[in-house]
């Protein structure tokens, strides 16, 4: 990631006022991953966390992390639960995108750091929370969708790159705003990796999230992957890829690059990237086929010191051989801790 590296250049972001409206969808397994931070809750049959609630016959309400259509509502008498720690358990996820697609899975307990479930045929299927107890013991938590801001919103609608970000274009590629595209046109190269992208900061990012909507990739799909980037004041990186029908999970500083896990993917369908910090400093890598239901990809502690402040980076880059290949982004999105 040559440019990246090299413009060491920050920039004000100026804020756009909007409220932080996605609501996402959170899919457990097991018990232990329903928490709403103060309260445990209960994985019910159903896939979705609910708590303790006397006001329901059952004793249990939905969370606000259940679909539109059970979130807040008492759960029946007869739908029973996926058990505890030791259970053994078979759930239905529905994930939707232009078309619908039900895959089934049979889930355990999972334990930090938090990997994702694949189906027999290789799609998401699942989603887990994890953290690091104070003696560095892994234990599982629900991942909480933190209380953010959007601060900048960009849907690339405007007829050149919005000023708030920097841009870079590493030798024979190009960068350029059309229909309603940020469009990332990558160069061939048989001697190093090449890239063009935009990056923007300083933005508070612990206690926030940034996400980005992947267009669906043209012919070849194996070549130039897109990236999301949060960077610290000491160009340490978390990352989340798209690239060669997978999704990877890293980080990566000047000197150490580590790869943390990957899951396949379908690039010719639409694909959201999300890199979400939890104020107690825990990141998520997460991955989405319609920026409401979110798969983990990976959790862990922070490896990088992304405190007050970092930067955000999209980017398309790749080292192959052939013709130039364009990659397009649809939204990038930061949303800051209140």
């Amino acid at each position: 990631m040559t440019g990246l590296r090299s413009a060491i250049v920050v920039v004000a972001a100026a804020a756009v006022a909007a409220a932080c409206s996605a609501r996402d969808v959170f899919v457990c397994t097991d018990d232990m991953q329903c928490s709403d931070g103060v309260n445990a809750g209960v994985c019910e049959a159903t896939g979705y966390c609910s708590f303790g609630d006397p006001a329901c016959a059952s004793g249990r309400r939905y969370g606000e992390r259940a679909p539109e259509e059970l979130a807040g509502r008492c759960v029946a008498d007869d739908e029973g639960t996926t058990g505890g720690d030791d259970a053994a358990t078979t759930i239905t996820t529905t994930i939707t995108t232009t078309t619908t697609t039900t895959t089934t899975t049979t889930a355990t307990a999972t334990t930090t750091p938090v990997e994702p479930e694949t189906s027999s045929e290789g799609s998401l299927s699942g989603s887990s929370g994890g953290s690091l107890d104070e003696a560095g013991e892994s234990s599982t938590t629900m991942p909480v969708e933190p209380a953010c801001e959007v601060v900048l919103a960009d849907e690339f609608d405007a007829d050149a790159i919005d000023p708030n970000w920097l841009v870079w274009e590493d030798p024979g590629c190009a960068l350029a705003v059309a229909d309603g595209h940020l469009q990332l046109q990558v160069a061939p190269s048989d001697l190093e990796w090449l890239s063009a992208g935009i990056w923007g900061g300083p933005f508070a990012l612990v206690g926030g999230r940034v996400r980005t909507q992947v267009v669906p990739f043209d012919a070849p799909t194996q070549v130039a992957g897109v990236w999301l980037s949060l960077i610290d004041a000491e160009s340490c990186e978390l990352q989340l890829g798209a690239h060669a029908d997978t999704v990877f999970a890293k980080w990566r500083t000047p000197d150490v690059d580590v790869d943390l896990a990957d899951v396949p993917v379908d690039l010719e369908q639409p694909l959201w990237l999300q890199i979400r910090i939890d104020v107690d400093d825990f990141v998520w890598w997460e991955t989405s086929l319609d920026g409401e239901t979110w798969m983990v990809v990976h959790g862990e502690a922070n490896p990088c010191s992304i405190t007050d402040e970092g930067w955000v980076s999209v980017f398309a880059g790749d080292q192959f051989a052939g013709d130039p290949v364009t990659r397009r982004v649809e939204r990038v999105e930061v949303c800051s801790p209140i």
